[in-house]
């Protein structure tokens, strides 16, 4: 059985590369970590033209109904090249949280704005003492005369400075780490009370810190029903993680081409260095963790496949 892309797939695939490589330069990618927003705002509508930002999400919300298999073509292609445009936590992780915790109105009203490149979500789920457990969540939402006052912090945001809106988690009921009682809330990044404050990472990707005091929210900033959050974060981080090991693929692959095709050209104490065994090791370390990375991003094995490749 044949467990590699599809022709349709090598298409995609094709179309990316083409794009990355005529729309983004090395120089690019270094000029952005200096930019405040870290990315192109004209180069992001430009992703959102060739529907890549609505791939995923069903034909009745905007999107175009393709499979996760679909959207790694793509996104090997972004890390092959670098590309700081949010693909992941746009689409993996804000719009998925409304995909799979919200409510019909909501799908029909925000996905469409993510694929066409209006609106930016991002999605607020981890806190510093629950470390990587998503439903450790200290944040409370209390009632109040019809809406919901918000006290917390959320930690190593994606994107949060230049989303529109944020999804945060926060417990409506039950104990610090229960995955019942775990309610989202859709935040105006401008909201009074909440507070972002940039991080910076080794990685130069737009991460942030986020404090709410006292943040007010009405009751139809819920997404989907309360209490009932855990489910939507964990089918989001877990395709955000699928898109986020892609895109290390690609750059992975890149870098030891670069790495290869650099190796003769370079000379020390009168050799290429890519004639010093060290480094022919270590190019052949890279190669073989590159095969096993392909094993665990591509759909070599039919988990991958049907896990992946569909979003009902």
């Amino acid at each position: 059985m044949n467990f590699g892309f599809s022709e349709d797939q090598e298409m995609i695939r094709k179309s990316a590369r083409d794009f990355v490589e005529g729309e983004s330069s090395l120089e690019r990618v270094r000029a952005m970590r200096e930019d405040d927003l870290g990315y192109s705002e004209d180069l992001w509508q430009k992703i959102a033209e060739n529907g890549w930002l609505g791939a995923v999400y069903p034909e009745e919300y905007g999107g175009i109904g393709l499979g996760y298999v679909d959207l790694i073509c793509i996104a090997e292609e972004f890390g092959r090249g670098l590309m700081p445009e949010p693909l992941g936590p746009v689409v993996c992780l804000g719009g998925n949280s409304i995909l799979f915790g919200g409510s019909e109105e909501q799908k029909q009203a925000i996905l469409p704005q993510i694929a066409e490149g209006t609106l930016k979500l991002t999605l607020a789920a981890y806190e510093l003492a629950g470390r990587y457990n998503f439903a450790h969540v200290e944040t409370s939402a209390k009632a109040s005369d019809g809406a919901y006052v918000l006290n917390g912090a959320k930690a190593f945001v994606p994107n949060a400075a230049a989303s529109d809106k944020i999804v945060v988690s926060a417990r409506t009921s039950g104990g610090a780490s229960d995955t019942e009682g775990i309610t989202l809330f859709l935040v105006d990044r401008n909201t009074p009370g909440l507070t972002i404050t940039k991080l910076s990472t080794m990685d130069y990707l737009p991460r942030a810190t986020l404090e709410l005091k006292d943040v007010k929210v009405s009751a139809d900033a819920i997404v989907g029903a309360v209490g009932e959050g855990h489910s939507a974060i964990e089918q989001s981080i877990d395709r955000a993680a699928v898109i986020q090991c892609a895109e290390q693929v690609g750059g992975l692959e890149a870098s030891l081409r670069r790495a290869v095709a650099d190796a003769p050209q370079r000379g020390q104490f009168g050799k290429p260095i890519g004639s010093f065994q060290p480094n022919k090791h270590k190019a052949v370390e890279q190669h073989h963790t590159l095969i096993k990375s392909n094993l665990t991003a591509r759909p070599t094995n039919n988990k991958t496949i049907t896990k992946y490749n569909t979003i009902n």
